[in-house]
């Protein structure tokens, strides 16, 4: 309704190198979809941001981020073969971090705040679960999000899934939070340790 279409959508897709397999599968989408009254099919893309999405249509030796999709290089080959197109593309990229922040960077990060009445704010682990701001955290989301490539906007009981299943494992110290004068919420930033080559396994 959002974004006024009307699209099925296929996710967490994987078939072995067969083209009867992988149009076998598709076509299973496009027959749900038009039982439906659905006039176009999309995908990969999950039921929110949060779950896999997308192709990854090069990059195939690079080691792949814990987070984001990863499949065979034949996946891509199969889908234009079947008539699919590339709707959007994706940019993954990695940053190299400094041994300390540039001081042109501190110097432009500080008139920032300053300019804005912005603060860094440490958050305890019963505020984030207890006093709403994993709730802050996801409504912030829903709004940033709102107008990238697909989005639907997370629904409460979405958001305290989301509480209960990220909110509780994290670090404090791998969370930044951004308040305005009025201790408004006004930017989140998360980051964790790689579990990439765990993973591979």
């Amino acid at each position: 309704e959002a974004w006024q279409v009307r699209q099925v959508r296929f996710g967490w897709i994987d078939f072995i190198d067969d083209m009867e397999v992988s149009a076998a599968l598709l076509d299973a989408v496009k027959a749900f979809g038009k039982a439906h009254g659905m006039t176009q099919i999309v995908g990969p893309l999950g039921f929110t941001d949060f779950d896999p999405e997308g192709m990854l249509v090069e990059g195939f030796d690079r080691l792949s981020t814990m987070a984001l999709i990863y499949n065979h290089p034949y996946y891509p080959e199969h889908m234009k073969k079947l008539g699919y197109f590339k709707e959007t593309g994706w940019l993954e990229y990695r940053i190299t971090l400094p041994e300390a922040v540039p001081e042109r960077h501190m110097k432009i990060a500080e008139a920032v705040m300053e300019r804005y009445g912005l603060a860094v704010s440490k958050k305890t682990r019963k505020q984030i679960l207890k006093e709403g701001y994993g709730q802050k955290f996801f409504e912030l989301i829903n709004e940033t999000y709102s107008d990238l490539y697909g989005y639907s906007p997370l629904t409460p009981r979405q958001i305290n899934h989301y509480i209960d299943l990220y909110l509780g494992i994290l670090r404090l110290d791998d969370i930044s939070v951004i308040v305005d004068a009025d201790d408004k919420l006004v930017a989140v930033g998360i980051s964790m340790a790689s579990f990439s080559k765990a993973l591979r396994k």
